[in-house]
């Protein structure tokens, strides 16, 4: 039986804005065009396209104003969905009249064979960042012919998920690093080679046009934009770092902005300075899971535990030492000592500001204006080579996936199902047709568009977002996530990212529990330092601004609950199994079905960016001397009170009352270790 679609009686026309008289919609007109320009045979003129597409989207008849109009449509191609326009002047009788096509290679993804692990861990990856990465979804459905048809499709809970935000300057620096482009920074150029994830802050790595040398640099850096330069290529081939040097080059950004956080990578008695820090049993238990740490002693008389800890960068291993608060005391060298004491006092010694809160931030409540012409395209050109392998699939299903609303996508599938080539017959328009009725969408026949389109910039970074993320994982995945890293370097151009994780001693030991659903008795230190033991059912693996976390059925307390990787003591299987369950992952900046919390405003020194990376803050605001206040939620005034040591002198609690003055009584806390302790000498 023949299927007709039905024709608006309205009088507004095919893909006409209702109620706006004889209005098209520019996504119908730049559709049109597209997918003229995409099927014809042979190159068109601007009279020719004009004539052709007259019957559904007419251009103005004003000579100046079809120009105008035809010139911004063929910009949306070119620059906003990246498709190139072709063009020549003609000879012959037409003589001087410039034509206009485009080569399906420009616009298809190349073809691209996965064995069975590899769709697997590419089907992994983009359902590990699919709720915190935009893009995902629409890239997802691109990769169909790779991945399968169910591309992007929520098949059970995924082992792991990754909390990871890509701002703008990140997508232009990749896409910048993948086609050898230089950026202007500082009045001087950059090039380019890769953008790191470390530490839950982005960094570029590239070649320093001042220096000559390579270096990192934090993205953040480029908060007003990258400044791509036109016709300039790199003109130093990418190095291929190992871990060591890129270690080298993230340490030496940090120690040029702000303060890193408490990681630290692993260390060897190769390193510049050993110290020697006095810690009590349980506190060494914690501090011995740090790389850093390169050996300890026995328990002494004292209860305590000597470590030989390896100083790779002064700030780095300032903040581990605060960490343990009153655990700890640096015995030596004398001068770091000295260094510590000095700190520590200039925290006491810093009288409370007086400082008012200021209103908390807001977002401003603006009207959403009319969705962009380029990201409607975007999304059109993901759903309709997707949609011809689905046959008939829900509407609420592809406005899941690509992130909109179910309005939204019902409208602009309605318009592209009346879209096509002359004559606009049923052979000529998009082969299916929306049913309102059923809130379903239809596939008549593949007709126009069959094959996937290439990936945008943002689609791409989210890609490479993505594997790398799941690179950063241990596990049995990672021999198929090395090919397939290097078939979509071939295929789409190098993967110029990477993420490094804090690689707790069993982060492996998890990740393979929860891959394998096996049962495991843990010891943990909990956030009060005490350490218990637990059997759990680990359900996911999440890494949340550079921490790794598990999501697990406590059988200690008969509940979900949430553990830091880094905090846990020993990791042993049981031999028993479990069920898998869908679990949801936290998200935003408390997590409030976990602990109950309390909401502190603290205002901290210049130099205390850092915190905004590390640690989900619920508002911020700078003020013009780089004193910045925050307001966050707390759980534990332990946790609160080290993070205030870390940042130094002039940090402290505006609100709650009962808080303020925490800095300066933990740093007296410490300093009676240092001042008023027994005096022992420093073990050799």
């Amino acid at each position: 039986m023949d299927l007709i679609r039905p024709v608006p009686a309205d009088g507004t026309g095919w893909g006409r804005l209702p109620g706006v008289e004889g209005r098209v919609d520019p996504v119908e007109r730049v559709l049109n065009l597209l997918t003229l320009l995409h099927e014809s045979p042979r190159p068109l003129t601007r009279a020719e396209i004009v004539d052709a597409l007259a019957p559904t989207t007419p251009y103005p008849g004003d000579a100046a104003a079809q120009h105008q109009m035809f010139s911004s449509d063929r910009r949306t191609i070119v620059v906003d969905l990246g498709i190139a326009i072709h063009q020549r002047v003609r000879g012959g009788t037409d003589a001087g009249r410039t034509e206009y096509w485009i080569d399906v290679r420009d616009v298809h993804l190349p073809r691209l064979e996965l064995d069975d692990e590899e769709r697997l861990v590419l089907s992994l990856a983009l359902a590990a960042v699919s709720r915190s990465v935009p893009h995902v979804g629409e890239a997802s459905m691109r990769l169909s012919s790779w991945i399968g048809a169910t591309a992007g499709a929520s098949n059970g809970t995924p082992p792991y998920e990754f909390s990871v935000e890509v701002p703008d300057p990140v997508v232009t620096l990749m896409d910048a690093a993948r086609n050898g482009r230089v950026i202007e920074l500082d009045d001087d150029v950059f090039e380019p080679w890769a953008v790191v994830l470390s530490d839950g802050s982005w960094h570029a790595i590239g070649h320093d046009g001042d220096t000559g040398v390579p270096v990192a640099i934090r993205v953040d850096r480029f908060a007003t934009g990258v400044d791509v330069l036109d016709g300039q290529h790199r003109s130093v081939e990418p190095l291929d770092l190992d871990e060591e040097s890129l270690a080298l080059l993230l340490r030496g950004a940090a120690a040029d902005g702000p303060e890193p956080g408490d990681g630290g990578g692993d260390a060897t008695e190769g390193s510049t300075e050993v110290a020697t820090v006095l810690v009590d049993e349980v506190a060494a238990v914690r501090a011995s899971l740090a790389g850093r740490v390169l050996a300890r002693s026995q328990v002494d008389l004292f209860g305590e535990v000597a470590l030989k800890v390896a100083v790779d960068d002064d700030a780095r291993f300032r903040s581990w030492l605060l960490a343990l608060a009153d655990r700890a005391e640096l015995a030596g060298p004398p001068r770091r000592r000295d260094e510590v004491v000095g700190w520590l006092r200039a925290i006491v010694g810093t009288p409370p500001s007086g400082a008012v809160i200021p209103d908390r931030p807001t977002s401003p409540g603006r009207r959403r204006g009319p969705e962009p012409v380029a990201a409607r395209l975007h999304r059109l050109l993901s759903i309709v080579p997707w949609l011809y392998r689905q046959r008939s699939v829900p509407v609420a299903d592809v406005a899941e996936r690509v992130g909109a609303s179910v309005d939204q996508v019902v409208r602009d599938l309605t318009l592209a199902s009346m879209c096509g080539t002359p004559p606009y017959g049923a052979g000529e328009l998009y082969g299916f047709w929306v049913e309102p009725e059923t809130g379903t969408v239809n596939v008549l026949h593949p007709t126009l568009l069959t094959d996937e389109v290439r990936l945008t910039p943002r689609q791409a970074a989210s890609v490479a977002v993505a594997l790398a993320s799941i690179e950063a994982l241990p596990g049995d995945h990672r021999p198929a996530a090395d090919r397939l890293r290097r078939k979509l370097d071939d295929a789409l151009g190098p993967v110029a990212v990477r993420v490094t994780l804090d690689d707790p001693p069993f982060l492996a030991d998890v990740v393979g529990a929860v891959e394998g659903h096996e049962r495991i008795r843990i010891e943990y230190v909990d956030p009060a330092d005490r350490v218990t033991e637990r059997v759990v059912d680990p359900q996911r693996v999440f890494v949340d601004r550079g921490t790794s976390y598990v999501i697990a059925d406590d059988e200690l307390r008969h509940e979900e609950r949430v553990f830091r990787i880094d905090r846990m003591v020993s990791v042993t299987p049981t031999g028993e199994h479990f069920e898998a369950r869908d679990v949801t992952t936290p998200a935003g900046a408390r997590w409030t079905w976990m602990v109950p919390d309390r909401e502190v405003v603290v205002r901290l020194p210049p130099g205390s960016d850092w915190v905004l990376d590390r640690y989900a803050t619920l508002a911020h605001e700078l003020d013009a001397d780089g004193w910045m206040t925050v307001w966050l939620a707390v759980v534990d005034e332990r946790w609160l009170a080290v993070l205030l040591l870390r940042c130094g002198a002039g940090a402290e609690v505006l609100a709650p009352d009962d808080l303020v003055g925490l800095p300066q009584r933990w740093a007296a806390s410490v300093l009676e270790r240092y001042d008023g302790g027994p005096g022992r000498a420093p073990p050799p």
